[in-house]
């Protein structure tokens, strides 16, 4: 007992009902141990340990429960009474929300501890019958007009029932709170997400809004201004991308300067051979003319020898012809020499 201070009483009851205990006691002449529950429980579970229902000792007026088991031998039953009432402590400090409580009743339906009602007393009530219908639950239930939830589980050893009990407006005061608090939380997510969704829309339409004002100066033949590229994501290689078309486009229109001030020169210098070809077209007009009369001048004098030209007259003739030639001579070199599309 000194190793186990909550052992009060250690006795043994002999099959023919003599009573040993210790520390020694005196037991009333009529005492028979063998009517006992302890001793009966004992007996019927052959060599296992019984745990009696609690009951309140008369001497001690503590919470006691007798711990049974047939000897080895058979021919009696050892017990020991043990103080429970450390269990009624634990219980008692253990609080659930701000009024909850730990209530613990026997295999009878009687308290083994509650924090108003007295140990030992039988438990009543509607919430009873649910306690006891299944080894483990939870339910609602109202007592003096308080609605309540109990959860609650059954000790296998001793087959206690060990029950939790809490009152529902605490329930929902504490889910407000809870409530409020998520709340906060939800609109403290959704202004850092709205933030961060801020940046990233920025981040995106800047270099969007680069590349639109970009297409529209190119759309106004303005090629002279690059696009500033701050990233390396798809936009950013969109970017590039333009500023290379850019840069493609000053190249060609360069070449095509080039070309235009070629042609221009190509122009200039087809017109000047135009107005010398112009030039050549009335001499040789000139020339032809100059010819056609000489050949009706060369008819006439072919008509006219025949009756007997005079001197003056082939002389005449003879200088027409040379002019002729000379003609014919002058429309050779501008064939040869002037036409620019040879």
């Amino acid at each position: 007992m000194a190793t186990h201070p909550k052992v009060t009483n250690i006795y043994y009851a002999s099959g023919e009902g003599e009573m040993t205990i210790y520390p020694e006691q005196t037991l009333p002449d009529d005492y028979d141990p063998r009517t006992r529950p302890w001793y009966e429980a004992a007996e019927a579970t052959a060599g296992q340990v019984v745990i009696t229902d609690p009951y309140v000792d008369a001497a001690s007026e503590k919470m006691m429960v007798t711990l049974s088991r047939e000897a080895t031998d058979g021919r009696g039953v050892i017990a020991v009474d043990v103080d429970v009432n450390d269990i009624a402590a634990v219980a008692a400090s253990i609080q659930i929300g701000k009024d909850g409580y730990i209530t613990i009743l026997d295999r009878t339906e009687r308290f083994v501890t509650h924090p108003t009602l007295a140990a030992g007393e039988e438990a009543s009530g509607d919430w009873v019958e649910p306690l006891y219908s299944k080894e483990a639950d939870s339910f609602a239930y109202t007592l003096e007009g308080d609605a309540k939830q109990m959860d609650f589980m059954t000790n296998g050893l001793t087959g206690w029932k060990v029950a939790g009990t809490l009152y529902e407006a605490e329930i929902d005061q504490e889910t407000v709170g809870i409530l409020w608090t998520t709340l906060a939380v939800i609109a403290g997510m959704i202004l850092i997400a709205s933030a961060l969704l801020y940046f990233v829309i920025r981040s995106i339409v800047r270099p969007l809004n680069r590349l639109t004002a970009g297409a529209a100066r190119v759309q106004q033949v303005d090629l002279t201004e690059q696009i500033r590229v701050d990233s390396n994501d798809e936009i950013g290689r969109v970017s590039e991308s333009f500023n290379a078309m850019t840069q493609s486009l000053r190249t060609i229109v360069s070449r095509l300067d080039a070309s235009i001030g070629q042609v221009a020169a190509s122009s200039q210098e087809l017109m000047a051979n135009s107005a010398q070809n112009t030039a050549s077209s009335e001499q040789i007009a000139g020339a032809i003319q100059q010819m056609a009369a000489g050949a009706d001048e060369l008819a006439r004098l072919e008509r006219s020898n025949r009756g007997g030209p005079g001197r003056r007259e082939r002389q005449r003739v003879r200088g027409r012809r040379e002019r002729g030639t000379e003609a014919r001579r002058t429309i050779t070199t501008v064939d040869e020499t002037d036409c620019p599309f040879d």
